[in-house]
C-alpha cells in the first residue's frame, strides 16, 4: 500500500537554479539521486552511473523539468522517476536529450503529453516526445519534417531506444504510445489519428484510423486497442478488432460512455466479475475542469457500460494506471499537473466508487508530473511455476477451471483444480505479466481473475467463492 499519512508526501526537485547545463545531459544509463528537505529549504542532487534495473512492482512517473526554470512551450528535459509503492524514491533516469536521432524532449507546459504506458507483455515503458534539443522553441507547433515525433521504449535495465520516429502529428502534439511487445507501436496525438510504426521506423507510419484526430491516450488491454479523447463525439473508444496495423479502421465509442462534456485521458480496465466475459470495469481520468474533473468508474454487463461512481472531490486528472488484488483495485493517478495520488476502490464489480484520493507526491515549483505506469519487467528465459487453491470457506473446490493467459504464451492454458482445490502451472516464462482466472459450476467468485507480475516461482494465488 502507498503511504496514506499526509506527512508522507514527498516533494521532488532535481536541480538548483543556476546549476550548469552540462549537469543535465545524463547518459541513457545514468541516474540522479535526490533529497529534498520537508521544508524544501535544501535540495541535494548528484549524478551516478550506471542506473540500477527497475524493480518489479515499483511505480514510474514521467516528470518534466528539473526545477531550474519555469515550464514553457519550449522543449524541456524529461525524467523517469522510480518509486516504491511506499512512495520512496529509488532512482531518477534522465531521458537522453542531446544527440539528434537519439533524444527525446517534451513541451514543458503541455499537460497532456507523456501519457506513460507499459507494453502489454510488461517488458517496456513507452514514452513519446520530440527529437529536439532542450530549449528548442515550440517543438509541438513545428512541422514534423523539421522536428520528428519520437516513440521511445525503455527496458527493465533502463536502456532507452529512441530510434523510432514519425512525421505524423505535424505542428501538433504527440501524446501517447502503446505496444504489445516493444517491436512495434501505436501512437496518438493531435491532427492525424492513430498511427502504427515498427521499431526503428521513420516517415509518417501507417494511419490505422483517422476518424478521431485529437486523442489523449492509447493502450492495449487483452489484445484490443483503445483510445480516449477530450473532445468530439468519440471520448472512450475501441479501434477496429484486436490490434490492427492497417487502415482505415473504425473508432467506436464504448456503448454507454459519455460522448460530450467529459475530457478523458489515461484509463485502466479490470476484470472483477466471473459472469461477464473479459474486462468489465473501467477507470478513466477526466480533466474537464477543476470543478468537475475526477477519476470515473464504469461497469459493463457485457453489452453496455454504466457509470458507477467517481473518486471523492474534484481535480483535473490525466495519468492513470492500476492493479487488482483480491478484488480490490488500487489506482495511481496524476492530478493538477503536479501531484501523484493513490485511489483504492474496494466496492468490486458494479459497486459505487466513492474512494478518497490520498496524496503521495507533490511537485516543487517549475516541475510537472505527467503520466505514470508500473515499472517494466526483466526479460528472462527462465521458467517458473504458479500455484494456488480454489476455496469455498475452508474447503477446496474440486475441478474448478483455472486459466492463465498473457505474457509470451501462445494461447490460454487451463487446468482443473485437485481434490483440495489446488492447482499449478509449470514452465511459465518469467519476466512477464499474466492473467490468472477461475470458473466453477455453482460457484461465484468476488474476484475471478488476478493480474500477476512473475519474476520467480509464485504460490498463494488463491480464489475464494461465496463472497469471501
Amino acid at each position: 500500500m502507498l503511504k496514506s499519512q499526509r506527512s508522507s508526501r514527498i516533494a521532488v526537485g532535481l536541480m538548483v537554479a543556476g546549476m550548469a547545463a552540462s549537469s543535465l545531459a545524463l547518459s541513457a544509463s545514468a541516474q540522479t539521486r535526490i533529497r529534498v528537505n520537508s521544508d524544501r529549504s535544501k535540495v541535494e542532487a548528484r549524478t551516478e552511473a550506471p542506473a540500477a534495473a527497475f524493480t518489479a512492482g515499483n511505480v514510474v512517473l514521467c516528470r518534466v523539468g528539473d526545477g531550474s526554470a519555469a515550464l514553457s512551450a519550449n522543449a524541456t528535459a524529461v525524467f523517469l522517476d522510480e518509486y516504491t509503492t511506499a512512495g520512496v524514491l529509488v532512482q531518477s533516469l534522465a531521458v537522453p536529450n542531446t544527440t539528434p536521432g537519439a533524444r527525446l524532449t517534451l513541451t514543458g507546459n503541455s499537460t497532456t503529453e507523456c501519457e506513460l504506458n507499459r507494453s502489454e507483455d510488461g517488458r517496456y515503458l513507452l514514452i513519446t516526445g520530440y527529437d529536439a534539443a532542450v530549449g528548442t522553441v515550440t517543438p509541438a507547433t513545428t512541422a514534423s519534417a523539421t522536428i520528428p515525433r519520437v516513440i521511445g521504449r525503455v527496458d527493465n535495465a533502463g536502456n532507452f531506444n529512441l530510434s523510432t520516429t514519425t512525421t505524423s502529428f505535424s505542428a501538433q502534439n504527440i501524446r501517447s504510445a502503446t505496444s504489445i511487445d516493444g517491436t512495434s507501436f501505436w501512437a496518438v496525438g493531435s491532427g492525424t489519428g492513430l498511427v502504427f510504426q515498427p521499431l526503428g521506423g521513420s516517415g509518417a507510419g501507417t494511419v490505422v484510423a483517422s476518424d478521431l484526430t485529437n486523442s489523449r491516450a492509447v493502450n492495449i488491454f487483452q489484445g484490443q486497442l483503445y483510445t480516449s479523447s477530450g473532445s468530439g463525439a468519440l471520448r472512450m473508444n475501441s479501434v477496429g478488432t484486436g490490434a490492427p496495423t492497417t487502415g482505415p479502421q473504425t473508432t467506436t465509442s464504448l456503448p454507454g460512455l459519455p460522448t460530450t462534456t467529459v475530457s478523458l485521458n489515461d484509463f485502466f480496465f479490470a476484470d472483477l466479475s466471473p459472469a461477464v466475459p473479459g474486462y468489465d470495469t473501467l477507470y478513466v481520468a477526466d480533466d474537464q475542469s477543476l470543478a468537475a474533473g475526477t477519476v470515473r468508474k464504469y461497469t459493463s454487463d457485457g453489452t453496455t457500460w454504466t457509470a458507477t461512481g467517481t473518486a471523492a472531490g474534484n481535480a483535473q486528472y490525466r495519468g492513470l494506471t492500476g492493479r487488482v488484488s483480491g478484488g480490490v483495485v488500487t489506482l495511481l493517478a496524476t492530478r493538477g499537473g503536479n501531484e501523484l495520488v493513490t485511489i483504492t476502490d474496494a466496492t468490486g464489480y458494479n459497486g459505487a466508487m466513492t474512494a478518497t484520493p490520498v496524496s503521495v507526491l507533490t511537485a516543487p515549483v517549475n516541475v510537472g508530473f505527467r503520466g505514470t505506469a508500473f515499472a517494466p519487467l526483466a526479460t528472462t528465459a527462465s521458467a517458473v511455476s504458479i500455484s494456488g487453491r480454489v476455496m469455498s470457506g475452508e474447503r477446496g473446490i474440486r475441478n474448478a477451471q483455472v486459466t492463465i493467459s498473457g505474457g509470451d504464451l501462445a494461447g490460454p492454458i487451463t487446468v482443473a483444480s485437485g481434490s483440495k482445490g489446488q492447482f499449478t502451472f509449470n514452465d511459465i516464462p518469467a519476466g512477464r505479466t499474466y492473467v490468472v482466472s477461475v470458473a466453477a459450476r455453482r460457484f461465484q467468485f468476488n474476484n475471478s481473475s488476478m493480474i500477476i507480475e512473475v519474476n520467480d516461482n509464485v504460490s498463494g494465488i488463491n480464489f475464494y467463492a461465496g463472497g469471501r
